[in-house]
């Protein structure tokens, strides 16, 4: 109960404070954040390509005829499958329909992910399905902390 309560509350004070500030000269905090992080979300993404690289560079780090170079090549040419495929997502015709949409188009990226890693690296069927669980997992688990350390410098930097 010593200083570590008592600076948290401090960290609690200013980002209340802060809250209040964006409230009273946006209106509403939810959709200032919201509008802040769609501005985010490119740059965010430019961001991931090396996360993506090194991900995969873990995967074939017993190919040393394979380097960084090749693996950041590969991240750019699946981010920009991906980013093509989710373009679909803007029609938005409804939201049951916008659901649907983005199962069957992670299920899409997912496939073709295996389908590239064994095109670009000649990886087998099963390891390729697993480097992808674990790359699909790692890069969620990046862009989640990154989301959030955007989030925290969105309300702090206000």
């Amino acid at each position: 109960m010593g200083p570590s309560l008592k600076s948290g509350n401090a960290i609690a004070s200013v980002f209340e404070k802060k809250l209040i500030k964006i409230k009273r000269e946006h209106g509403s905090v939810s959709e200032f954040i919201a509008e802040k992080l769609n501005h985010n979300i490119p740059k965010l993404f430019f961001f991931m390509i090396p996360i993506l690289a090194l991900l995969i560079k873990l995967c074939y780090l017993k190919r040393k005829d394979l380097f960084f170079v090749d693996h950041a090549i590969f991240s750019i040419h699946f981010q920009s499958f991906w980013f093509s495929l989710f373009i679909l997502r803007l029609i938005n015709i409804s939201p049951v329909i916008d659901q649907i949409l983005k199962a069957v188009l992670l299920v899409t990226a997912s496939v073709y992910m295996v389908l590239a890693l064994r095109a670009a690296y000649g990886t087998g069927v099963l390891r390729a399905i697993f480097y992808t669980l674990f790359v699909g997992v790692a890069y969620a688990l990046f862009l989640g902390l990154f989301f959030m350390i955007d989030l925290i410098a969105i309300i702090y930097m206000t």
